[in-house]
């Protein structure tokens, strides 16, 4: 039995030693706790929000085989080999015409645009070079015809449509209709200049849009 001076002398280390043994085991136990890996469940839910959802990919795949990748163009007129053929979506007319043998001899592609995109049912006619020489002089005649309409006639027109011309005011106007009344109709439009107010610049500046 433990006499009361010896635990008089011996106090401090009865007190210490529990504390230290307590200390000792925390010190292990959060060593042991601390090397193990919390549990998440992050993780899982990103790998489970990568994966495709099942069925998915099997239908965008079956979206893919309906799409249609070819096409057909009807291709006439003055080529080689005239027909209806099957070409790629990305195609050109310049590829319809080149698998259609390409130009005939007496095949014209001043109105063909080699560069525009084939759609389905495409017709492509390639003129033959007299109907395509025959449809410019056509064109040429019609623009030359809106030119002549819009132009002022110096022997017909009035005060009001003389005024229509850039430069021309009420007393340009009155003057030209003087000089035909007094000298008679203009024989060419550079009878012009003979009217006062009217040199060679504002000539040059009315030359396109007066007539006689």
């Amino acid at each position: 039995m433990i006499s009361l001076e010896r635990l008089k002398e011996n106090w401090k280390l009865y007190v210490a030693t529990p504390i230290v043994i307590v200390l000792i085991g925390s010190v292990f136990l959060w060593q042991s706790f601390s090397g193990q890996p919390v549990e998440s469940n992050d993780d899982e839910f990103l790998l489970a929000s990568l994966e495709p959802i099942e069925g998915e990919e099997e239908l965008e795949q079956e979206e893919d085989e309906l799409l249609p990748t070819t096409l057909f163009v009807d291709v006439k007129g003055e080529v080689i080999n005239p027909g209806v053929y099957e070409l790629q979506q990305d195609d050109r007319v310049v590829d319809a015409i080149y698998v259609a043998g390409g130009l005939s001899e007496y095949g014209s592609d001043l109105a063909i645009n080699y560069a525009l995109k084939l759609v389905d049912e495409m017709v492509i006619y390639v003129p033959h070079i007299d109907e395509a020489h025959e449809q410019e002089q056509n064109w040429e005649a019609s623009i030359g015809q809106d030119e002549e309409s819009t132009r002022v006639n110096l022997n017909q027109s009035d005060e009001v449509e003389l005024q229509t011309l850039p430069g021309v005011g009420p007393s340009k106007a009155a003057a030209i209709i003087s000089y035909r009344e007094e000298n008679g109709p203009f024989k060419t439009i550079e009878d012009l200049t003979n009217v006062p107010g009217f040199g060679s610049k504002t000539f040059a500046n009315l030359e396109l849009l007066i007539e006689v």
